[in-house]
């Protein structure tokens, strides 16, 4: 599934709509304990594939970062381009179902 760029928005843009959806998708007082639970092994098991696929280019990407709560490493180049194709973050967090 390919996700487009959304018209009249940056890169850093949809960065930040995506992280604000996903942030209330997690954070949500209605998510069920279990699906949450399922959430985080998904979250797990995409971040897994994304390192042995990008290697350590996954450190210089905002998305990545967004996806497991860490920080970009200081001094550090960083990239507001979602993953392609099939490794969209953005695709992920719009089949979220929680």
């Amino acid at each position: 599934m390919k996700h487009e760029q959304t018209p009249g928005l940056s890169g850093g843009e949809r960065f930040l709509a995506y992280k604000d959806k996903f942030t209330s998708v997690v954070l949500s007082d209605t998510v069920d304990h279990d699906k949450l639970e399922q959430l985080m092994k998904d979250i797990q098991t995409r971040v897994s594939r994304l390192r042995v696929k990008y290697g350590d280019l996954i450190y210089e990407n905002a998305w990545y970062h967004m996806i497991v709560g860490s920080s970009p490493i200081p001094g550090r180049a960083l990239t507001y381009e979602d993953f392609p194709e099939e490794d969209s973050i953005a695709g992920f967090i719009d089949s979220l179902q929680v």
